[in-house]
């Protein structure tokens, strides 16, 4: 915040028109620490020692608001998006360390993989995988809109989601991330629009009723990112 900027706000405290606040005539009371205050009434008059009280005590609040107000607007002012590095940061941390460099393709899809996995199965076409996974929006700064902990069976259970892999049942986004993996393993994989549920909007995994407002409110402005972010753990591979 300026002097001026505060000089106008103490003006104001004081119940008088900022321009007054600099008008070389206006007396000044001295403070502590050297600082001055300028508060008169509207009349020529001097103000009597009951305004002067008030009027100092009305500069001293004043003061603290502004001093207060300058490192919060320093730390909104310094404070970044939480989705432009929102791809590089631990979902639900705390987390097992992840490879050091993402694994990119051409498609624009990448992964980072937090666990390996064990076993000589891997996920491939043909298998059916069993996977617990929570999806996230990027463009809403990871609000969750899928988790296969929230789609519960008749059994009020919540199953790994199941599928055929490389039949066309699932994003292709998601399942050219997922290639490789081994039961137990764990990645987090970044699906683009034009792998993801843009191009795609029937495959799976569908959202739950609530996550399908979000969904919907990227898919249907344009104007809105609906890269997809999947946190996906291999409980099972055959």
């Amino acid at each position: 915040m300026s002097r001026v900027a505060l000089g106008i706000l103490l003006a104001g405290s004081c119940g008088m028109a900022p321009a007054a606040a600099f008008a070389p005539s206006a007396p000044s009371l001295s403070l502590r620490g050297g600082h001055t205050a300028v508060c008169m009434s509207s009349a020529d008059t001097p103000p009597s020692s009951a305004e002067r009280s008030l009027a100092r005590r009305n500069f001293i609040a004043a003061a603290g608001l502004g001093v207060a107000a300058l490192p919060l607007a320093a730390e909104a002012k310094s404070a970044s998006p939480a989705y432009q590095d929102y791809a590089r940061q631990d979902l639900a941390p705390p987390r097992p360390p992840a490879s050091e460099e993402d694994v990119r393709f051409e498609s624009g899809v990448c992964y980072k993989e937090y666990k390996e996995g064990s076993g000589d199965v891997t996920v491939e076409p043909g298998r059916t995988v069993n996977a617990q996974m929570t999806g996230r929006l990027l463009g809403l700064n990871g609000i969750k809109f899928y988790s296969t902990k929230e789609v519960k069976d008749e059994f009020g259970e919540a199953p790994a989601l199941r599928w055929k892999f490389g039949t066309g049942e699932a994003l292709p986004g998601l399942e050219e991330g997922m290639a490789g993996m081994k039961k137990g393993g764990l990645r987090k994989i970044v699906v683009p629009p034009s792998q993801g549920y843009a191009a795609y909007p029937n495959l799976l995994p569908q959202p739950s009723a609530a996550g399908r407002p979000s969904l919907d409110s990227v898919l249907k402005n344009p104007r809105r990112d609906s890269t997809i972010v999947f946190e996906v753990l291999i409980e099972g591979v055959r």
